[in-house]
């Protein structure tokens, strides 16, 4: 799997054939973090997404 803003071994959480996800993430290190989802098999995919940082 590639994306424009990182190398697949960059890759921290992998999820595959899933409908829906609700996780807690916490960076292992400081920086930038990119959120990337890609849909197989030509359905239409709609994701709604819901972040925040606390602390």
């Amino acid at each position: 799997m590639w994306f424009s803003f990182g190398d697949p071994e960059d890759c921290i959480i992998r999820e595959s054939k899933i409908e829906s996800l609700e996780t807690d993430f916490t960076a292992p290190r400081r920086g930038y973090y990119s959120f990337a989802f890609k849909a197989y098999s030509g359905a239409k995919t709609r994701v709604s997404f819901d972040a925040w940082r606390t602390g």
